[in-house]
C-alpha cells in the first residue's frame, strides 16, 4: 500500500516538474516570438522612416539617428538602472524581463539589414488615384 502511495507521489512530482518546463517553455517562446516580431518593426518601419518608440527604446533610436549608435546594444546599459531597481523588489520580473531584453537587443541588431529593405513611404504614393469632383482634383487611397 505504501508503495503505491509513494508511486503516485513520484508521479505527481513529475508531472508538476513537467507542467513548470512546459510554463517556462512557453514564456520563452513568447518572449522570442515578441522580440523578432519587435526587432522586424523597428528596422522595417521605424528607423527607415526616422520615427521614435516611447521609453528606452526611443531614447536608443535618438542615440542612434544622431551618434549612429546600435539600437539593440544601446538599450542594454540604458536599462541596468531600471534592472537594478527590478532586481531588488521583484526578482520574478527580473529574471523575465531581463532575459526579454537581451533577446529584444539581439534581435534588433541581427535585423538592421531589414532597414534597407521596406520603405513604406514610397508606398503611399503609389497606391493613390486623382480623383475630380465637382471642379476639384484631389487624391484619394484605392
Amino acid at each position: 500500500m505504501s508503495l503505491i502511495l509513494n508511486f503516485k507521489m513520484v508521479n505527481m512530482y513529475r508531472i508538476k516538474r513537467l507542467d513548470k518546463v512546459i510554463v517556462i517553455f512557453q514564456k520563452l517562446m513568447a518572449t522570442i516570438i515578441g522580440s523578432l516580431l519587435l526587432g522586424i518593426g523597428v528596422n522595417g518601419f521605424l528607423v527607415p522612416n526616422h520615427l521614435i518608440d516611447g521609453g528606452i527604446l526611443g531614447i536608443a533610436l535618438i542615440l542612434h539617428y544622431f551618434f549612429h549608435f546600435q539600437t539593440g546594444m544601446t538599450m542594454v546599459p540604458l536599462s541596468v538602472p531600471i534592472c537594478i531597481f527590478a532586481s531588488l523588489n521583484e526578482r520574478g520580473y527580473f529574471f523575465s524581463s531581463l532575459q526579454g531584453l537581451l533577446i529584444s537587443s539581439l534581435f534588433i541588431d541581427l535585423l538592421a539589414p531589414l532597414r534597407n529593405q521596406f520603405f513604406v513611404s514610397h508606398l503611399g504614393s503609389i497606391s493613390r488615384r486623382r480623383h475630380h469632383w465637382n471642379g476639384y482634383w484631389f487624391n484619394a487611397p484605392i
